[in-house]
């Protein structure tokens, strides 16, 4: 490390760095949105130096786009890692839990902005795979009803999936009277409900 890094307290360029500047990130969409997104102010509270942003992602759009790609890692990691959920519920809770994701793809993606080309062409045909790999291996055990063709059952999951998640601070207000574990809970219960065999 230099001196001039040591004594600004701010970090090299390292793998360490990236993940420090995508979880600053993450954190900073959580809480100011899309629109608000600084990638100098992800640099500070990383504790790396702004320069660091360019190096990693180039510019504002490369940095979005690695958000996405770490959001979508994470809902994969999560959703993966709960072996004794229902087919639904590993998926449903781990988008509650990654609610900065869904904001960024409506906000970027289904608004019409520079990064639908990059969702579409890496992360659209995962979640297609993805999605149709739970739906049948969740038929194949009998946990998942199989009278819906197939276009309509992924459509209707990723609407209930994503949807309560985007309104997730009105629907709270509206039906929880504010936020509430039950809601997340309640996610769950509807998309088991709907999707399960009777």
């Amino acid at each position: 490390m230099n001196s001039r890094s040591s004594t600004s307290g701010r970090r090299a360029g390292t793998e360490s760095t990236r993940n420090d500047l995508l979880r600053a990130g993450a954190e900073l969409l959580q809480e100011n949105g899309v629109r608000a997104l600084s990638a100098r102010e992800a640099a500070i509270r990383a504790k790396v130096n702004p320069a660091m942003v360019r190096y990693f992602f180039k510019n504002r759009l490369g940095f979005l786009a690695a958000l996405m790609d770490y959001g979508f890692e994470t809902v994969l990691q999560q959703s993966t890692g709960q072996p004794d959920a229902s087919p639904f519920e590993a998926l449903v809770r781990s988008i509650h839990r990654t609610p900065w994701l869904a904001q960024l793809l409506v906000q970027t993606v289904y608004a019409g902005d520079e990064l639908r080309d990059h969702f579409e062409k890496t992360h659209a045909p995962k979640l297609l795979a993805n999605y149709r790999t739970l739906l049948a291996n969740g038929q194949a055990a009998g946990q998942i009803r199989n009278d819906l063709p197939e276009s309509l059952a992924i459509t209707g999951l990723i609407s209930l999936i994503v949807f309560p998640v985007i309104a997730a601070d009105s629907l709270q207000k509206m039906v929880f009277d504010g936020p509430s574990q039950d809601f997340e809970d309640t996610a769950v219960a509807l998309v088991t409900r709907l999707y399960s065999r009777r």
